[in-house]
């Protein structure tokens, strides 16, 4: 069985060698690159359970990411993390990120949202399957 495959797009090298160490502690496989170009060529290829990236990155504005994370991926997670307070958080949401934190983050809270997307993603699936099959005819059931 293969493992849930997590993408890294962090240029911070300390902070992402700890992240990916504890993502492979707790079961999942953390592919790391260090700036978003290389990140939209694995979206296009990889599916991935969750993107966890950072404001700031070396070529490519994080908004551009996110927006062209979303071309390949509607529905992937988008963890966004900042060191500053003052980011662009609207337009980062706009954007189609899932959460906005701020730099020291643990890797347990990274995985607590990690596990509340699934979740979500499992409840929204059976939500729809449940609709599809109970899917009626309203004038079925008028009454007089």
């Amino acid at each position: 069985m293969s493992k849930t495959k997590i993408l890294l797009v962090l240029s911070d090298s300390k902070f992402r060698d700890e992240l990916i160490h504890q993502l492979e502690q707790n079961g999942f496989e953390a592919i790391s690159v260090s700036d978003g170009f290389p990140a939209i060529e694995m979206v296009r290829r990889i599916k991935f359970k969750a993107v966890i990236t950072q404001t700031e990155l070396p070529s490519l504005d994080v908004l551009e990411l996110i927006l062209n994370l979303r071309d390949f991926d509607k529905i992937v997670p988008v963890i966004v993390l900042t060191q500053t307070e003052f980011v662009m958080k609207r337009e980062i949401i706009q954007a189609g990120a899932d959460v906005i934190e701020k730099f020291p983050i643990t890797a347990n809270l990274i995985l607590k949202f990690i596990r509340q997307f699934e979740l979500n993603q499992k409840k929204s699936r059976h939500s729809a399957a449940f609709s599809e099959y109970y899917q009626f005819d309203q004038n079925e059931f008028k009454i007089g």
